[in-house]
């Protein structure tokens, strides 16, 4: 079980995210996949933004953001959560679309990081 420390350090990485990228896209998610661990310090809102922000930190080659995130999201949401807004911000691809390509591939790099954690 992790402790009160780890989970204050985790709290303070993920409201340091938010800080550092505070234009992050503002979509509303449905209300079931918006509802936190019932003692989530974070709101729903906050984890959206969060979310919606993973694609584009690999797009424009930031380091931090992804693992970041990864290391600190289970303290706030499920992975259920963060997959099903991930699902709901990219819900399809257009086949010609060079714009969808690079965002696919994007998204893929990022499961990809994911599951090797």
């Amino acid at each position: 079980m992790r402790g009160t420390n780890e989970n204050a350090a985790d709290l303070c990485l993920f409201e340091s995210l938010i800080l550092i990228f505070p234009n992050c896209e503002n979509t509303s998610a449905p209300q079931d996949l918006r509802e936190l661990h019932r003692e989530s310090p974070i709101s729903a809102e906050k984890v959206v933004k969060l979310v919606n922000n993973l694609v584009p930190s690999l797009q424009e080659g930031d380091p931090f953001f992804v693992p970041t995130f990864l290391s600190t999201y289970r303290t706030f949401v499920t992975t259920l959560h963060v997959l099903g807004l991930l699902f709901m911000r990219y819900p399809y691809f257009h086949p010609h679309s060079v714009e969808h390509r690079q965002v696919k591939s994007s998204l893929c790099t990022f499961l990809h990081t994911w599951m090797d954690k």
